[in-house]
């Protein structure tokens, strides 16, 4: 019996583990990195949340949920990108892992870096309170970082975005030049330092987790604009940039609000 109740629960787990994985593949999932700071894990989840509600209020874009993903284990090709806070404490990428992460990226994966934790009196990567992080990107080659033109694709493909505030509002985003060139012009990589994810976490009752800061909760709605503009930019590339194309892109994203 014993043995007949170990095969059952062998098999119940492989169903559902190719269950999880087959639903990955057919369903569209937010992704997050997992960080060694559990209080930066949870942000970085409930803000997610918040852009997945969202999209399914406002677009016809339907997320089937959020999920943490250890980078050294679990395998990322089913996710459009991958939200990874960048503070002090790094997350230590295996060897194996680096290979992983610049396969995901030259086959159409996006990594949004988020630099959280740091004061806002610079925000310039160059900065020496940053050597860390820069080494880290170097280790993984993100280092052909330069600054978003204006006309990006990332500013129009949903909403029409000036700047792109979070719970800070500085104007510095940076993009990754390195695979556009062979990948329809997407750049997989975009860096920036507003703490994106704690301007869109909510507490009980929808209520704001953090402040933002300093243009209060008009700026919150420019973050979760952002927020829907980066999903879809990874979903449908540089569609956006074709105009011929934009009454049946405005058909199929009927939900704009």
């Amino acid at each position: 019996n014993s043995k007949f109740f170990n095969l059952f629960f062998l098999l119940l787990s492989l169903f559902s583990f190719d269950t999880l994985s087959n639903s990955k593949f057919e369903d569209t999932y937010l992704a997050y990195v997992e960080v060694p700071n559990p209080e930066i894990n949870v942000i970085s989840n409930n803000g997610l949340n918040t852009i997945k509600e969202l999209l399914n209020e406002r677009t016809s874009v339907t997320p089937k949920g959020v999920i943490g993903v250890d980078i050294n284990k679990d395998e990322v090709f089913y996710f459009p990108f991958l939200y990874w806070p960048l503070s002090n404490e790094l997350v230590l990428v295996e060897t194996r892992t680096k290979e992983k992460i610049l396969d995901y990226l030259r086959n159409g994966g996006i990594i949004f870096f988020d630099i959280v934790g740091f004061s806002r009196e610079s925000f310039d990567l160059n900065n020496s309170r940053y050597e860390k992080i820069r080494n880290f990107l170097a280790d993984i080659a993100v280092n052909d970082l330069s600054p978003i033109e204006k006309e990006h694709t990332l500013s129009k493909s949903f909403y029409l975005l000036n700047n792109f505030p979070g719970k800070w509002d500085n104007r510095v985003l940076l993009i990754d030049n390195n695979n556009s060139t062979y990948k329809d012009g997407i750049n997989s990589v975009i860096l920036g330092f507003n703490d994106w994810a704690s301007a869109w976490a909510l507490g009980k009752n929808n209520t704001p987790l953090f402040p933002v800061v300093p243009g209060g909760e008009k700026q919150r709605e420019l973050a979760y604009r952002f927020g829907i503009n980066l999903t879809m930019y990874s979903l449908t590339g540089n569609y956006k940039s074709d105009q011929v194309h934009s009454k049946s892109i405005l058909k199929r994203l009927n939900k704009v609000k």
